[in-house]
């Protein structure tokens, strides 16, 4: 193998890894959103009257929980 050849493959491989700890870095960052979201839908839920605003906080709520579920079986997987 040539030297620059080398250089190359380590260029790439640094970059997947780059790109791979931002995805990560943007998922973990969804992650905490989704989380604060459900807490503060889940209170306004707890407040709410009207029983079609607190059926739709709920879809909500469970939508963003599945979601946060997918993300954290993405992270389950890797270790």
């Amino acid at each position: 193998m040539n030297t620059d050849k080398i250089i190359t493959e380590f260029q790439a491989i640094t970059n997947k890894l780059s790109d791979y700890e931002l995805e990560r870095n943007l998922l973990f960052q969804k992650l905490k959103d989704l989380e604060k979201e459900n807490n503060k839908l889940k209170i306004k839920q707890e407040k709410e009257k009207d029983s079609l605003l607190k059926l739709m906080y709920e879809v909500k709520i469970t939508s963003n929980q599945d979601f946060i579920t997918v993300i954290n079986s993405i992270f389950k997987d890797k270790k």
